[in-house]
């Protein structure tokens, strides 16, 4: 699988299955094109994928995005159900796209938003044990 796109954006896709499992595809394009042939924006060389299986439209101004299933031979399935082909099928946080045996999970986040850190172990109420390893070697 390859992208063609780069630079943050707030709306994004996450590879959950695939040969690229983690990787981050940025929606900062009007049209986001996935298939097997290589002037696609999102190139999955898989054989259940068709040379132009779907596309991602994002509005740049309302964050909306929605799939389109390109009248592909196996189809596009939105949280495990097939979409109709060839009508625009919209997107909410956290659903998941599969096509062929690839699956993106949509993610929104505010221009903003910033990630929260995990509090440190010591100071996690949730913690009720807490192991402090001892030298392996004596000194003598």
């Amino acid at each position: 699988m390859s992208f063609n796109l780069n630079g943050p954006n707030k709306v994004f896709l996450v590879v959950q299955r695939g040969p690229d499992i983690g990787a981050r595809i940025e929606l900062n394009q009007r049209q986001i094109t996935m298939g097997r042939n290589p002037d696609n924006v999102i190139v999955l060389t898989d054989p259940l994928v068709s040379r132009y299986h779907a596309v991602i439209q994002y509005d740049l101004n309302s964050g909306q995005a929605s799939v389109i299933d390109l009248g592909s031979t196996n189809g596009v399935m939105v949280n495990e159900k097939h979409i109709d082909p060839g009508l625009p099928y919209l997107l909410q946080q956290r659903d998941s796209v599969s096509v062929g045996r690839s699956v993106f999970n949509l993610q929104m986040r505010p221009e903003n938003y910033r990630a929260s850190l995990p509090p440190e172990r010591l100071s996690d109420p949730e913690i009720t044990q807490s192991f402090q390893p001892r030298p392996i070697i004596s000194q003598g």
